[in-house]
């Protein structure tokens, strides 16, 4: 593995990008612009991140109706989202520390697209 410019392997950043949600792959993502690793799973994260918000915020305007009795369906698919999304997260750190690229479909490609750029 190369060392990058924070003087981490980037093994090491490439799962740094994931720990704080899009933030950290922002600012990894700034700093490594040379990185293709790095940048790769940079992009995978805010891509991922903005996903999840994205499919929180559908799932809080279709079942945000408490009078017609879909509070509770809200509170089970919202968790459920929740938990697939954050066991996503700990398999994107595991696979990134250990030196692999593994894309998401259609995020991950587009994620590709733009690192190697």
């Amino acid at each position: 593995m190369n060392n990058t410019k924070l003087g981490l392997s980037e093994n090491v950043e490439g799962a740094l990008s994931y720990v704080f949600l899009f933030l950290s792959g922002i600012i990894l993502f700034f700093i490594e612009r040379n990185n293709q690793f790095v940048k790769f799973h940079a992009l995978q994260s805010i891509f991922f991140s903005i996903c999840f918000v994205v499919v929180n915020f559908i799932i809080s305007f279709v079942f945000g109706f408490p009078f017609l009795g879909f509070g509770f369906f809200r509170i089970i698919v919202g968790g459920f989202v929740g938990l697939a999304s954050f066991i996503a997260y700990i398999i994107l750190i595991i696979l990134a520390y250990c030196g692999k690229i593994v894309k998401i479909p259609f995020i991950g490609e587009l994620a590709w697209q733009i690192s190697i750029k």
